[in-house]
């Protein structure tokens, strides 16, 4: 398997899906293999997947994105170590070059993960309100199956390639085996993902091992919360978001950039998860609590 696993997770919005992996097939020259993780999609997805041929792994109902993640991390790295693994979500698609420059960037330097630029739907509209009539309303729902005029943003950036230390945006963030060796898995109880990045970014600031950049050069457009606004997650995420946020707050001692503990929960155990076994237990008590049975 030696060489870049390009993995995405998937709960419906197949349309966005489609296009991501379009533009990563179109814009890519590197050898790569893709690997799926969907979590309980009801739109088509799997189908899709199935007839495409890609490899997938399929959960029967929403396990949340960390349990994703770390499926993906045992699936492409206890079979190869060596490989590099590029997690893209799916309301990406990616600028000409884009992998490429990430996976330069892994096999040039000794980066444990290396992130990304990236405009969104947001940003986009403010600098190209011509083309607000692609998408309604205030959560920027786009109209259409298909969507180009991102493409007026790839003859504006700079592609030079340079990487520099800045944090990564991690929404197409790529990251050799070391990564995980040094922060473990994440933590499933932040379901079904919110504030789950914050705590592995804690971490890393707690034990201070991993080596972080931005390849500048690699530039992406990012949908922004489709999985919330048009994937059926939204009343998931009223529900979900302060109680993740809660448990944020009891694990750490302070919302993020606010934290007070330098270990989970301040009872002075290990900061970081390399034991999956907990997880079910976990999804099954946060399942039960927000009422998604």
């Amino acid at each position: 398997m030696t060489g870049t696993v390009i993995a995405i997770a998937t709960v419906n919005n197949l349309k966005f899906t489609k296009m991501c992996v379009e533009s990563i097939e179109r814009t890519t020259k590197s050898p790569h293999q893709f690997l799926f993780v969907d979590d309980g999609s009801t739109d088509g997805t799997v189908d899709w997947l199935k007839s495409k041929g890609y490899p997938a792994l399929i959960h029967p109902v929403n396990l949340g994105l960390p349990w994703a993640v770390n499926d993906m991390y045992d699936v492409v790295w206890k079979s190869d170590p060596e490989a590099f693994l590029l997690i893209v979500a799916n309301d990406v698609i990616v600028f000409d070059g884009a992998v490429d420059d990430l996976i330069r960037g892994m096999a040039e330097t000794d980066y444990d993960v290396l992130g990304h630029n990236e405009i969104n739907s947001n940003e986009f509209l403010a600098k190209f309100p011509q083309y607000g009539n692609l998408f309604d309303g205030p959560t920027v729902r786009l109209k259409s199956e298909t969507f180009d005029a991102y493409r007026v943003m790839e003859t504006m950036v700079d592609k030079t390639f340079k990487i520099t230390s800045r944090l990564p945006i991690t929404n197409c963030l790529i990251q050799r085996r070391s990564f995980m060796d040094k922060l473990g898995y994440y933590d499933v109880n932040y379901y079904p993902q919110y504030f789950c990045d914050n705590d592995f970014g804690y971490r890393n600031k707690l034990t201070g091992t991993v080596k972080v950049g931005t390849v500048e050069s690699a530039w992406v457009y990012h949908f922004w919360s489709r999985s919330i606004y048009e994937g059926g997650m939204l009343a998931i995420n009223n529900r979900y978001f302060p109680l993740n946020q809660q448990y944020y707050i009891a694990k750490w001692g302070g919302t993020p950039g606010n934290e007070r503990f330098s270990t989970p929960f301040n009872r002075g155990g290990p900061i970081n998860i390399f034991d999956r076994g907990y997880e079910a237990a976990a999804v099954d008590k946060w399942h039960r609590v927000g009422n998604v049975y």
